[in-house]
């Protein structure tokens, strides 16, 4: 107000500096007031749409103008897993004054990309809807919409009775937009490997469009590598490369379709176990140079570029599967010189620093697969000798098995208990090894 530039920038400097999901909003309220601050308006669109998922919870999200509000749903950049968390968002202002919001319910969907909606998923928030007047006008308008597609009319006719339109919704929603928010996008990358020979191209599968495409070569040929995704980025670890037994770690930028080269692990190991947890990769077990199995393991921070050496594994394991589960990692299975195919397991509690014994699977496995869901660890496939014949040749096995686990109280040495059993699941219907498993 009194002109004193100097004075505006230090503020809009130190507020953009301060941002956080609860008061990110304030302050782009406040910022858009005040002339002089566009470029702080900038930052706080950025945040919130970076943010997004995290800034809807927050009380200040439900005073929003609409107006505001529809700035943001129709933004491209919003940082989400899939379209119905928008819808989520959307519904959660509207419900919070049903009465006074109730009006605004097309002006929002318009800026919702409904053909990417689950039928199914989307009845069952819309069933979460507090207010009965706008859950019923929500029902009507999605499941018409959802059944016919977008560019048609939402309610055909007029005065028939059972009608149950609401005068605010006889419009055309023309939202025909299919493909994902730009950030939102997700696309399949397969990094080196071959039966035959190293490679150090990589391709990229667009689920929108069914088509691979190549992508930027690998610096290094590799195979029997970790290839890790971790904060936007493609991380390539390890393996052969070329003719010896690598360290280095290669990362991909899929916006500058670029691959460098970062911090370089501490140990030269293939055929490893790694996966991404809170942010940070973690690698453990494997073969080293003089084909070794190792117990050893290491975490890498990409905020510092660092890798921090972790206590080793009891157990050395090679082709083992490493995967994330109620914060803690399980090292599943592998292989060793002296053990054969491992049907034992150890979990790593990050916070105690600690790898913890698991009870064991009723079979060893090497290159299994695993994935864990809320409680439960799932097993699926490997290699290892038919149970009937262990002297015999390793065959791809199709059986599961699921372990229900409890992390069970610290002791007094700080150390928990990973307590739980492993029960049998339906089997494969084709024996398999090194496979993708994931829940969806």
């Amino acid at each position: 107000m009194l002109g004193v530039h100097g004075a505006v920038t230090v503020c809009t400097n130190l507020l953009a500096e301060v941002l956080t999901p609860w008061n990110v909003l304030g302050v782009w309220e406040l910022a858009a007031r005040i002339g002089g601050c566009g470029l702080l308006v900038e930052q706080c669109t950025a945040f919130v749409e970076e943010k997004f998922l995290e800034v809807v919870q927050e009380d200040e999200f439900l005073a929003l103008p609409e107006s505001t509000l529809q700035q943001l749903l129709a933004s491209e950049d919003l940082r989400v897993a899939e379209e119905i968390q928008v819808l989520s968002a959307a519904l959660r202002w509207l419900d919070y004054s049903p009465a006074t919001r109730r009006s605004r319910i097309t002006s929002l969907l318009v800026h919702i990309r409904l053909p990417l909606l689950s039928p199914t998923r989307t009845a069952r928030l819309v069933q979460d809807v507090s207010d009965l007047s706008l859950r019923v006008a929500l029902q009507v308008l999605l499941a018409d919409f959802l059944r016919k597609g977008p560019g048609r009319r939402v309610f055909e006719g007029r005065g028939r009775a059972g009608d149950c339109r609401p005068a605010f919704a006889c419009s055309l929603l023309s939202n025909s937009i299919s493909e994902p928010r730009r950030k939102a996008r997700k696309m399949v990358y397969a990094v080196g490997e071959s039966d035959s020979m190293i490679f150090a191209s990589v391709e990229r599968f667009d689920p929108g469009r069914h088509q691979w495409t190549n992508v930027a070569c690998l610096h290094h040929p590799r195979m029997g590598l970790g290839a890790v995704a971790c904060n936007g980025a493609i991380y390539a670890l390890g393996g052969w490369v070329g003719a010896e037994i690598g360290r280095t770690v290669e990362r991909f930028d899929p916006d500058e379709n670029k691959w460098e080269e970062v911090v370089e692990m501490a140990t030269p190991r293939y055929h490893f176990g790694c996966c991404e947890m809170g942010g940070a990769i973690y690698v453990v077990g494997g073969l080293d140079e003089s084909g070794t199995e190792l117990a050893s393991a290491e975490r890498f921070d990409p905020l510092v570029a660092r890798w921090i050496p972790l206590v080793s594994m009891t157990t050395k394991r090679a082709y083992l599967t490493l995967t994330a589960a109620g914060g803690r990692l399980f090292a599943v299975g592998g292989w060793n010189e002296s053990s054969g195919a491992l049907n034992s397991v150890e979990c790593y509690d990050p916070e105690i620093e600690c790898w913890i014994s698991v009870p064991p699977m009723t079979v060893g496995r090497a290159s299994c697969s695993a994935v864990g869901f809320s409680g439960r660890l799932f097993i699926a496939g490997g290699r290892a000798p038919p149970p009937h014949d262990p002297e015999a040749p390793a065959i791809s096995l199709n059986s599961v098995e699921v372990f229900e686990f409890v992390i069970g109280k610290r002791t007094g040495g700080g150390q928990e208990a990973v307590c739980g059993s492993w029960s049998i699941g339906s089997s494969l219907i084709t024996g398999r090894c090194e496979a993708g498993l994931v829940i969806l």
